[in-house]
Parts: structure tokens; C-alpha cells; sequence
């Protein structure tokens, strides 16, 4: 069982820039930047 609080900001992207980002929500593009662990 897990909880999936409801999504309340509409905001989307265009399908072209949905697809470069690998989702249509704004606040889920949260893109890897990579780096090391110190």
C-alpha cells in the first residue's frame, strides 16, 4: 500500500519538450546532473 498525494498543478509541457524531458509535468523534470560523492 503507499500513499500518491493527488497533483494539483496542471502546468504542462508541449509534447516536443515532454518528450526531451522524459515527462509533461513541470514539477517531475528533475534532470540528473551527475557529479561525484565526496
Amino acid at each position: 500500500m503507499a500513499y500518491v498525494p493527488f497533483q494539483t498543478d496542471t502546468t504542462m509541457y508541449d509534447v516536443e519538450t515532454g518528450y526531451k524531458n522524459g515527462t509533461v509535468f513541470s514539477d517531475l523534470n528533475k534532470p540528473f546532473l551527475g557529479g561525484r560523492c565526496i
